[in-house]
């Protein structure tokens, strides 16, 4: 699937499915292709891919902790700049192979690099911050365009239009390196996202226009409910900001004007004014991640934007610890409260993260554990009961040999033929043509598929999903769950 693109993450599956795939060539003798191996036991390949992408992510956020630690920022503080993996959408999808586990490897070498840039001046003034902007942010765009917003970040360089015009430059290069693969399908996947950006329904679909106003506040909800958690906690961080924003406006328009000819507010290493910029990109940021996401609601696509969280509340505590600082020295409750400002903010990301680990660890107990045990109810009901029908997979079964078929379906069937030959007499069918296939053959009937025996589909509730989906011949079901259903065609529509 190139359009999204998402080749970035291919690159490192195809990357870690070939080193596996030598080694066990030279230590274990196997002798079949990569091809044919991948495609026998696919869940070993992903398992490893899976591995590779958190063995990234443990490094960048590592990596978080030692640039914190370098530049002595504290550590209540560096572990507070490493506390976005503990969101429950950051730790629901830590299984999974897609594009977001990638994100989130990024988002956090970009917050290393946001505090190095704001607290090391001899970095700040070297060549390399708008080479490694640029790289950074044209790896995320390539491996989703979800992570286009986080483009804004280039304004932390502000005004150093020079470094900001290189990590443009670096940015659009490094997104045509890592694209490379896939250009033969630019025009494919510009057209797709005009049309996702001209429509008001999902993936391009619906009637012309920017947005579903009539359907904001439902899409709204089903976001914030997907992860309250990061909805509270940005409610929270921008009404942090809009204090903080008073403050310096307070500080602007005080009679003190010898103060502010000395420039007293403006001394750190890391200046109010970057900092302060620094942190007002990082909310419009998330501002503009979350109007963008509610047109198409799927809280995985703000994985950009979580991996910031932290940064933003490590900045705003760090903002008011120095007008503490330069409010009254001599103080003692200030500076009491002055000491207290960064074992509070890690009390609360301590807070936040047992939260998400018991919101994750009741979708583990109440979905997913009863999503497998339920997926292998059903099939062992048609194992028992119905082995002797033909057995067709549609958009969302739980098969291996669905998503295989959906995965060869993006590679124009290029091994339609090796597929076959592993899994012979599989049927599928396709929600979208209302037409069945097997890898190799398209555009099926039910006559083609049905004609010596039953017939039953697998898969999600037709019930839950849009109308436009359901198929156009009668069936009757047979077992209905939460998740997966059994469905028997009737033989008319066969006969």
């Amino acid at each position: 699937h190139t359009d999204h693109p998402g080749t970035f993450l291919q690159i490192l599956g195809a990357f870690s499915i070939t080193v596996r795939h030598l080694y066990q060539a030279l230590v274990a003798g196997e002798t079949e292709s990569i091809t044919f191996s991948v495609l026998r036991s696919p869940e070993i390949y992903l398992s490893l891919t899976n591995t590779v992408l958190l063995i990234g992510i443990g490094l960048a956020t590592f990596l978080v902790g030692v640039t914190a630690h370098s530049l002595k920022v504290g550590m209540p503080s560096a572990l507070v700049l490493q506390a976005s993996l503990f969101l429950p959408t950051t730790l629901a999808v830590s299984y999974r192979v897609i594009p977001e586990l990638v994100l989130i490897a990024i988002s956090q070498l970009l917050v290393a690099f946001t505090i190095a840039y704001l607290f090391s001046p001899k970095f700040r003034r070297s060549r390399y911050p708008g080479v490694l902007l640029g790289t950074l942010i044209g790896i995320g765009i390539a491996t989703k365009f979800t992570f286009f917003p986080l483009t804004f970040l280039l304004f932390v360089m502000w005004p150093r239009l020079s470094s900001i015009c290189v990590a443009a430059v670096t940015a659009g290069i490094t997104f045509l390196i890592t694209t490379s693969p896939i250009i033969s399908s630019y025009g494919r996947m510009f057209d797709w996202l005009f049309s996702l950006a001209t429509h008001t329904g999902k993936y391009g679909s619906g009637d012309e226009g920017f947005i579903n106003f009539s359907s904001i506040q439902k899409d709204f909800r089903f976001l914030y409910v997907s992860d309250s958690i990061f909805f509270n906690s940005t409610i929270f961080l921008i009404g942090l900001y809009i204090v903080i924003s008073l403050i310096i406006v307070t500080l602007a328009l005080r009679k003190d004007k010898r103060a502010m000819r000395e420039e007293r507010m403006f001394r750190l290493s890391a200046s109010v004014r970057d900092c302060y910029r620094a942190l007002s990109c990082m909310i419009l940021i998330l501002m503009v991640q979350i109007v963008t996401t509610v047109k198409h609601p799927g809280i995985r696509y703000l994985i950009p934007s979580m991996g910031l969280i932290s940064l933003i509340l490590f900045l705003e505590g760090y903002l008011l610890i120095h007008f503490i600082d330069n409010r009254n020295r001599s103080n003692g409750h200030l500076l009491n409260l002055r000491s207290s400002i960064p074992y509070a903010t890690l009390s609360l990301v301590v807070i936040i993260g047992l939260k998400s680990f018991s919101v994750h660890s009741q979708s583990l107990m109440n979905i997913t554990q009863p999503y497998r045990d339920e997926s292998l109810d059903m099939a062992e009901f048609v194992q028992t009961q119905h082995s002797d029908c033909v057995q067709v997979g549609y958009y969302g079964s739980s098969s291996i040999t669905y998503a295989l078929e959906f995965g060869s379906s993006f590679s124009d069937r290029k091994f339609a033929s090796l597929l076959s030959d592993l899994y012979p007499n599989e049927y599928f069918y396709n929600i979208w043509s209302k037409k069945f296939e097997s890898f190799d053959v398209s555009g099926l009937n039910l006559q083609d598929i049905g004609k010596s025996s039953c017939l039953i589909l697998k898969g999600p509730p037709f019930e839950q999903g849009d109308e436009q989906f359901y198929p156009e011949f009668s069936f009757s079901p047979l077992r209905t769950g939460r998740w997966q259903s059994v469905y028997m065609v009737d033989q008319n529509n066969i006969n």
